[in-house]
Formats: structure tokens, sequence, C-alpha cells
């Protein structure tokens, strides 16, 4: 039996052979070179408001058998465990809001590693605003006081001050210590 010579694409192929008598398989195989260039998609450069969790996406770089995604709040990320998968996309967990983000990618393989044409990116995220506001009492006349409550919003980075306003009108300032 003769096999006319097919090409694959980079990969791990498994042959399974069964026979009744001694065969010879020859296998050619050509090496793969590093990573091809590629570059980062989204979120776009300098992007803000972005909501949690993010998803960051690149294109595709042939022969690339990884890709490891930095990301960190400070643009020098020489110090930053990268995050590494198989999908030329990363979905990012527990940022905080109302921050800066940088990130890059590498495409990486037995070859070698090869950086994004785009270089480092940056984002923003969005700063959530409070929830479950609420006065007890909720209906008062000039004079009287009332309390207001809220839930700050979750991964803040620092402290945050609340300005409170009645019709309009800055009626007080509040900081929120976390």
């Amino acid at each position: 039996i003769q096999i006319a010579a097919v090409q694959f694409p980079a990969g791990k192929y498994y042959l399974v052979a069964s026979a009744t008598e001694e065969f010879t398989v020859n296998i050619a195989t050509d090496e793969v070179p590093a990573p091809a260039a590629f570059a980062l998609t989204a979120p776009e450069d300098n992007a803000r408001e972005q909501n949690n969790p993010i998803s960051l996406a690149w294109e595709a770089a042939q022969y690339a058998s990884s890709y490891n995604v930095y990301i960190g709040t400070s643009s020098d990320l020489s110090d930053v465990e990268p995050i590494v998968v198989t999908t030329n996309y990363c979905q990012t967990e527990n940022l905080l809001n109302n921050t800066r983000y940088y990130w890059t990618v590498k495409a990486d393989n037995d070859q070698g590693t090869t950086p994004t044409t785009s270089g480092t990116w940056s984002f923003v995220t969005t700063l959530d605003v409070p929830q479950n506001i609420s006065a007890n009492p909720t209906q008062i006349y000039e004079g009287e006081s009332t309390m207001i409550s809220w839930s700050a919003p979750e991964n803040i980075n620092g402290s945050l001050d609340y300005n409170i306003y009645v019709n309009g009108d800055l009626k007080g300032n509040l900081e929120d210590i976390n």
C-alpha cells in the first residue's frame, strides 16, 4: 500500500496501525518555526469604561501552541506572572474598578516566543455606582433629618468621596474608607 503525501498544519497527530505482517512507516516532518507575527484586537488601546469581566482578544498567531497574557496596573509588565492560554482570547477576573490596566501577549511554541506587534495596550475599568440606596425615614419635613445608606461598589481602587445632593444642591461630603 502506498499513501500519497499529505500536508497537515502544525499540531499533534497520532498514528494507529494494525497489521498481520511486518511493515515500515516513514514520516518526514518539517521543523515548525517560532510563532508568526500577530496583533492585539480588543479592547482597543486606551479604551475607557470597560465592564468587569473583560475579554482580551488578539489575532491568532500561526504556529503558536499557547499564548502568555500579561496584565497589570503598571506599564512595566516584566515582573507580572503570565496567564497561559491556548486560545486567542482571555477572560479577566477580579479587576479593580476605575483602574487603568496594561496588557500584552506573547505567542509561544517549542521553537520560541513572539511578542505582539502591538506592544503594550491599556484600558480603564468602569467606576460602579453605589447600590441599594435608601433613606430612613423616607419622608421628612423641614428641620428633620434622615439616615441615608448605600452599598459601596466592590473592588474599588482606594477610597471614594460621596457628595450628597438635595434638589440639585450640594448638602454634604462623606468619605468612604475602604
